[in-house]
């Protein structure tokens, strides 16, 4: 079996996809457009069975270079950069979230964008989108990635912005897109560095070249690598300081919030620390950095998602708050099971957020959770679909979220990088996750109903609707549901913790991802462990009180807030009313948008005004316009000198040798 050859064909079918859709089947009816942008994935995600469970599985690494890129002088010699892909087995584990989790979003899409006009567009970019996130992980060196890097942001700037016609959508779209510019030249910069102390960009070679002398000689350069990574990682993963895109992206069809902004995009700043890992380790300076953004990040988001009323909003902050849970994870040197969190977030957010669009779709586009209410009679799939994803992901023992989510805050406190105040910032997080999420789940689906009296946002065609309007959605919407809450059951026993391991008998030195991944981050644990002595301090005690302390916070927290709104959304007043300013400041996430107005937008819109009037109006336009007008008035005043009249010319000879004659005497 040539696997180089199904290597090529899993990143290049998407793309054939979206030229189909996007050039030759305009004007095909939308069954035709839906199967082949969903088979355009589907396929792949075939291959990439193929690969995960052949070669990988095996152990072996398979590369191809389908041609050579770019090739400039350098350094007295030759700088070479194919276009070459390559799969092991931190990126087999992209490939089957990306073509797995991707064929059942676009399945869902098909139905729910149904009555949009049109739809050729919108599967082209989400197939283009696709090939764009399979170039960032598949490639075997930084250029490569970096290709794919920028490709999904472009296709996220379009389909943020799908709706262009609306103007909020079209402002969220090109904030995600200038957002994203910022992390990028951090991701430039790094890529920059690593030519010019290693001479190349390939990975592989890369950590062959970085030996811990040639560390040790080069630590300023070593650490401003790692911070122009992190810098990317901001941008694209959404992070302090430059999250402030994502909950704004929520302004897209919802399976574009599923795919690009829970499953994969988002991911993408883990994918790249842990790939880079084997350098990362070699800064305390960078990983203690990136351990602080993640930690701080998590806990922030989560306390904006405590006061949202926009279903779409309260998730796209609990997605930031998970993602600062991953780089935490990789900052204090448990890249696995940040890697494990990706998985497992992946499935559980997924699902959320389709099922978040199962409700709207039934309820016409309607999103506040304060017109909803008893939704599960209505729509049981959705309703206890959505239940198992609220479970997975607040950490209900046993679930997917529970071990990930536990091993990332064990080692935040135990780990070669970690603290237990890195501990305690994620444990708040997590007990904010409890909170917010429980809340929006028993506001949609239990109690009393409050959807008679509610009104779609007349947004895209849709119109008033009623309670006994509201249906449960066709298969082709709940049977990712269905497979995508079976997934976030069983998904987190592959980083079950060692404590439990032994507790069941089972034996064996490590968990699935650790043993998985040990090949990837052999470099990386070899580097730890020679730096601290062993790779963390913890015990099985430590452990099992850990989990205990999150478990009974994350119940108490539950339990807080099934209490608390089991009279509906008026049940948080009082909460609210007797914190006053701080609520207002969190309902308004914590005006760090109005602060980035104030203090980078309105200055750097002042410097442009003034270079518009004084560079552009006066200096260029004065140059392009009143140059001419000179010359016009020169050539004028010549052209009355020739006036054809012998006299005159007399006149001028005359009055010039009188002149002269005088200047002569004089």
């Amino acid at each position: 079996m040539n696997y180089q050859a199904m290597l090529a064909a899993i990143l290049l079918i998407p793309l054939l996809g979206a030229l189909l859709n996007g050039f030759l089947l305009r004007s095909a009816p939308r069954v035709v457009t839906v199967s082949v942008a969903t088979l355009a994935i589907f396929i792949p995600f075939i291959f990439s069975c193929l690969l995960f469970f052949g070669p990988v599985n095996a152990g072996e690494v398979v590369r191809t270079d389908l041609f050579n890129w770019i090739s400039v002088p350098f350094q007295g010699g030759h700088l070479d950069i194919p276009f070459a892909l390559t799969v092991d087995r931190l990126s087999a584990i992209l490939l089957l979230i990306i073509t797995g989790v991707g064929s059942l979003i676009h399945l869902y899409a098909g139905e729910y964008m149904s009555h949009e006009e049109g739809v050729y567009r919108f599967f082209a970019y989400l197939n283009l989108f696709v090939f764009s996130m399979l170039s960032l992980v598949l490639g075997a060196n930084m250029v490569v990635t970096f290709l794919g890097w920028e490709g999904v942001g472009v296709c996220s700037y379009l389909l943020i912005g799908y709706w262009y016609s609306d103007e909020a959508n079209a402002r969220a779209g090109m904030k995600a897109f200038i957002a994203n510019r910022v992390g990028d030249l951090g991701f430039l910069l790094a890529m920059f560095m690593s030519v010019k102390l290693f001479g190349t960009v390939d990975y592989s070679k890369i950590a062959a070249a970085l030996t811990n002398e040639l560390a040790a000689n080069n630590a300023p350069m070593i650490t401003a690598i790692g911070l122009c990574l992190l810098l990317g990682v901001t941008g694209k993963s959404a992070q302090l300081p430059l999250y402030i895109w994502l909950p704004d992206a929520m302004a897209g069809p919802t399976p574009v919030s599923a795919l690009i902004h829970a499953a994969t995009m988002v991911t993408s700043g883990i994918y790249l620390m842990t790939r880079m890992s084997f350098l990362l380790v070699h800064s305390h300076t960078a990983m203690t950095t990136i351990a602080v953004i993640g930690a701080c990040t998590a806990l922030f988001a989560a306390t904006i998602g405590l006061v949202q009323n926009d279903i779409k909003k309260v998730l796209a902050y609990s997605t930031v708050s998970q993602l600062g849970f991953m780089v935490l994870g990789c900052g204090v040197g448990a890249f696995q099971f940040g890697v494990a969190h990706l998985m497992t977030h992946a499935f559980f957010k997924a699902l959320l957020f389709l099922g978040a669009g199962s409700v709207i779709h039934a309820m016409h586009h309607e999103q506040d959770i304060r017109k909803m209410g008893g939704l599960i009679k209505k729509m049981p799939i959705t309703g206890w679909t959505f239940v198992i994803g609220t479970l997975a992901i607040i950490g209900f023992p046993g679930l997917s979220g529970f071990f990930s989510k536990d091993e990332i805050l064990y080692n935040a406190w135990t780990g070669p990088f970690g603290h237990p105040l890195l501990w305690a910032l994620g444990a708040g997080a997590a007990a904010c996750t409890s909170f917010y999420m429980v809340r929006l789940t028993y506001l949609v689906f239990f109690g009393e109903s409050r959807v008679e009296h509610a009104h779609g946002h007349h947004g895209h065609g849709h119109d008033h609707h009623h309670h006994h309007e509201i249906h449960e959605n066709p298969l082709a919407m709940t049977l990712p549901l269905m497979i995508l809450a079976l997934l976030s059951i069983v998904g987190g026993y592959v980083s079950m913790p060692h404590a439990i391991m032994h507790t069941l008998g089972v034996h064996a030195n490590e968990n699935i991802i650790t043993e998985w991944l040990s090949p990837v981050l052999a470099s990386a644990k070899e580097v730890m462990s020679a730096g601290h002595g062993e790779e963390g301090h913890g015990s099985a005690s430590l452990e099992w009180g850990l989990m205990g302390a999150s478990t009974l916070v994350m119940l108490i927290m539950s339990g807080f807030a099934l209490s608390l709104y089991k009279v509906g959304p008026k049940g948080g007043d009082s909460i609210a009313n007797a914190v006053g300013g701080l609520y207002r400041l969190i309902l308004d996430k914590w005006r760090i948008d109005e602060l980035y107005q104030g203090v980078i937008i309105e200055p750097l819109k002042k410097v442009g005004d003034a270079f518009f009037k004084f560079g552009d109006r006066a200096l260029i336009e004065g140059i392009i316009n009143e140059g001419p007008r000179g010359i016009y008035l020169v050539t004028s005043v010549l052209s009355d000198v020739q006036s054809g009249l012998v006299r005159n010319y007399l006149k001028v000879v005359f009055i010039a040798m009188v002149a002269l004659c005088a200047w002569i005497l004089i």
